[in-house]
């Protein structure tokens, strides 16, 4: 898995880290996406590690095929 465009997030005095996963970063086609939240200390190392849920129309999804989303929409 490929880790990409991570983000911090300060929330209620924590910060955290998403980080959007993929499988296959030369063909997007054929790439399984997720997502991880990261909660982080003031050294930004990780402390605990969340999946992050997503959906697609009315299906909540860890980690979904880029095949599966015939309509390109955002669905995280």
């Amino acid at each position: 898995m490929y880790s990409l465009n991570p983000t911090i997030i300060p929330y209620k005095n924590k910060l955290f880290l998403l980080i959007r996963k993929e499988s296959n970063i030369f063909i997007w086609s054929e790439s399984i996406m997720s997502y991880e939240l990261h909660e982080i200390n003031s050294s930004f190392k990780s402390i605990k590690k969340y999946q992050c849920l997503f959906q697609n129309k009315n299906i909540i999804y860890k980690n979904i095929s880029r095949q599966e989303l015939t309509d390109k929409k955002i669905v995280f």
